[in-house]
């Protein structure tokens, strides 16, 4: 665990973080120099009571012609107690070892109190103080951080994403139910928003629809398979060489602790395209032979012989293609490279191996 300081912030991070100048291009040096990489928004309205209230009372004012623009110390937020609540909220949104640097309302209001010696403001002085401070330093330290009706706060938070095992889904979920709980909120108040909340919603997306898909694919090919080949038992063989290749292939990333991502997400889909064409190749040349007379044995060894041949040329010649892709000075491009390679070795490899086995068990074919 190492702490690093960013603008008086404590940063901790896990791991050993590169020196500056190393050639790795993550997200460890951003987050060193930054606090974090990946933008997340925690905006907090007032209370649903309180702003019935507000509008009730902004509506009397504009009936009795009293209502002129807005001011923050009519809002929920703009007084001392409140304000309070807001370092309290950013302290433990601190303490949360993903998140790094967070700026909000609570930060000006600590700069105020250790500029007042720490003495509380009343509400006549917090309202000269906001109409005194120069429009300059209010757009860097108010303005971006609460509303100018005062009504709503937002925090503004980094997030470590080279933290190791980072769960960004559960992570949002913790920040959400932990404001709600810990702080008396309403849900309706809490909302979360920015580029993490984005990447983790097309994650997530990506993830149930990878889910969805490959069930869909497999049933079709084993729908192809089937009428192709007019057996019932071949429907059954067509899928299980693919399958295996792909199983093969999230294991090792699951092994090893890689996490799908959106250039990762795509290894699958790729291993069915290429598993699937290397399947059908060898099925033909196979059922041509056992039609002619041969026994599934001799059959296996033409099959390897003649096409398997030509799906072993094309596997290296396809791998050491996609292998360019490791000169790459983008992980996720290094990944997809040998991904992809790993990918056309283990669909060959099951093909090869695994489907003459199935073939010589269930037996789809009859000589004529």
């Amino acid at each position: 665990m190492a702490t690093v300081t960013l603008q008086g912030n404590p940063i901790h991070t896990s791991g050993d973080l590169p020196p500056i100048g190393s050639k790795a291009p993550d997200f460890r040096l951003i987050d060193r120099e930054l606090g974090g990489t990946t933008p997340l928004d925690v905006v907090i309205d007032a209370p649903q009571a309180f702003m019935e209230d507000y509008e009730a009372a902004r509506e009397f004012d504009q009936e009795m012609g009293l209502a002129g623009e807005p001011t923050p110390a009519q809002g929920y937020w703009y007084n001392a107690r409140n304000l309070e609540r807001v370092v309290e909220i950013q302290d433990y949104l601190a303490g949360f070892e993903a998140i790094g640097k967070i700026l909000s309302m609570g930060t000006a209001w600590q700069m105020v109190l250790e500029l007042n010696d720490g003495e509380q403001l009343e509400p006549f002085e917090l309202g000269i103080l906001y109409n005194r401070v120069p429009k300059e330093l209010r757009q860097q330290l108010i303005d971006p951080y609460m509303t100018a009706d005062g009504n709503e706060i937002r925090f503004d938070i980094r997030v470590i994403d080279s933290l190791p095992g980072l769960e960004r889904d559960r992570l949002l979920e913790r920040i959400r139910s932990g404001l709600v709980e810990r702080f008396d909120l309403d849900p309706e108040q809490v909302t979360l928003s920015g580029m993490l909340v984005l990447y983790n919603n097309v994650m997530q997306s990506l993830f149930r629809s990878q889910i969805v898909t490959l069930a869909v694919v497999f049933g079709a090919i084993m729908l192809m398979f089937g009428a192709l080949y007019r057996s019932l038992r071949m429907a059954l063989i067509g899928p299980i060489p693919t399958v295996a290749a792909a199983s093969g292939v999230l294991g090792i990333m699951g092994w090893v602790g890689l996490p799908l991502d959106i250039m990762t997400m795509t290894i699958a889909a790729i291993v069915i395209g290429i598993g699937v064409d290397d399947t059908i190749h060898y099925v033909d040349r196979f059922q041509v032979e056992v039609r002619n007379g041969a026994d599934y044995a001799r059959a296996a060894e033409i099959a390897h012989r003649e096409v398997g041949r030509a799906m072993v040329y094309t596997t290296v010649i396809v791998t050491l293609g996609f292998s360019i892709l490791t000169l790459s000075n983008f992980m996720p491009t290094i990944y997809f490279g040998l991904l992809t390679g790993l990918a056309m070795v283990f669909a060959l490899l099951s093909n090869l191996v695994l489907l003459p086995v199935l073939l010589e068990r269930l037996r789809p074919f009859e000589a004529r």
